[in-house]
Parts: C-alpha cells; structure tokens; sequence
C-alpha cells in the first residue's frame, strides 16, 4: 500500500556545473509540486545553503551560477531540520549530479540522520550519472533511500514528485547476484557493489 502523502518536502538542490543544464526544468518542477504540497527548497552554494524562493518564476534559480561541485552537507542539514520541524509527514529529496571528491565532513550529517528523533526519508535523486563520495559515505543510512537513474529529467523529475507528494512509492535501486557479467549496460561507480555488500550483510 501506498505511504501516507507527506504533508510537507523539503529539496536540496546541487548547485555544482553538472545540474546547469537542468536548471529549467528543476525550477518547474518545483512550482508544479508547490500548488499540491507544502514545500522548501535549499540550492547548495559555496558560501552556505541558500533557501529559495518558491514564488518566484524561476524559483530563483536564474540567480544561481551552477559552477565546480559544490559541498551539499550544510543544505542537508537545513532541510532535514526544516522538515522535522513539520507537524505532519514530511520528506527530503536531494537533486544531485556526480561529486568524486570529498567536500566537507559529512560526521555532522551522518549523526543527524542516526540520532534523530524523528526518522525523515531521504531521496538520494542522481540527475546525472557518476560517482558521489558522500552518498558512499551515507549508503548504510536506512533513512537514505536512493531512486533509479532518470533517462530523461524532463519528464522523470515531475513523475517522481508526483509520486513523493501522492505517497507513492518512486522508482529505486534492486540488487540481484548473477553469474557471469551482463552483456549490455552500463558501468557506473563502485557505489552500487558496496551497498549491495552491505545489504547481503544485514539481510
């Protein structure tokens, strides 16, 4: 069954060069989710994390210079403590591209979601493909929660916050153990065989 639609999301917004493309269509998105929800948004800039202004056309994202990688812990932070401070059922879905360097303590973080009083479901959402070192960092967090890689942005991001606002479950990530290699595909960072790992561990 369904989860009960939550009564408010918070999103955290990579600001780094690999979301610039996607600007446009982040910012529709959240002014389509904003008529049918209670929602906050935080774009994670170098300075510290900027909320933005969902009133606006662009959600203020025009303003925004999507340049190098950005670190996301500080905007993490503020929409998990955003979110908790909600009186009914909320979420945390992070936009994100690919970031294999390290960037910042993520032990503040990490604490956070482990010693929270109230457990809020975190979307780790890749935009674009590639390594991220703090989702690796964070993989054995039961509150993260990572969702299949879009195809097409454009139409994926509406989808899934239609179905985050609705209660409905969106698409995630399933491990299964093979034999032999596949022969298609395509290979993406170690990320996914630790978890798998892990996941064989605790099952």
């Amino acid at each position: 069954p369904p989860d009960a639609p939550p009564a408010a999301v918070a999103v955290v917004i990579d600001g780094s060069l690999s979301l610039r493309p996607l600007r446009s269509v982040i910012a529709q998105t959240l002014k389509g989710a904003a008529r049918n929800t209670k929602l906050a948004a935080w774009i994670a800039t170098d300075a510290a994390a900027r909320p933005l202004d969902l009133t606006l056309t662009d959600a203020g994202l025009a303003e925004a210079d999507f340049t190098g990688g950005r670190e996301a812990i500080a905007a993490l932070r503020a929409a998990l403590s955003w979110a908790r401070s909600q009186p009914g059922p909320a979420t945390v879905v992070w936009l994100h591209g690919p970031q294999p360097a390290d960037l910042g303590d993520p032990a503040a973080l990490d604490q956070m979601l482990e010693f929270g009083l109230r457990h809020i479901p975190l979307l780790d959402v890749p935009l674009v493909p590639g390594a991220h070192r703090l989702t690796e960092k964070l993989y054995r967090r039961s509150d993260l929660r990572g969702v299949e890689q879009m195809t097409d942005p454009a139409s994926g991001l509406p989808s899934l916050f239609e179905a985050v606002t609705k209660g409905r479950q969106p698409p995630s990530l399933v491990t299964a153990r093979q034999q032999e290699p596949p022969t298609s595909g395509t290979q993406t960072s170690d990320q996914l065989a630790r978890y798998a790992a892990f996941a064989s561990t605790v099952a």
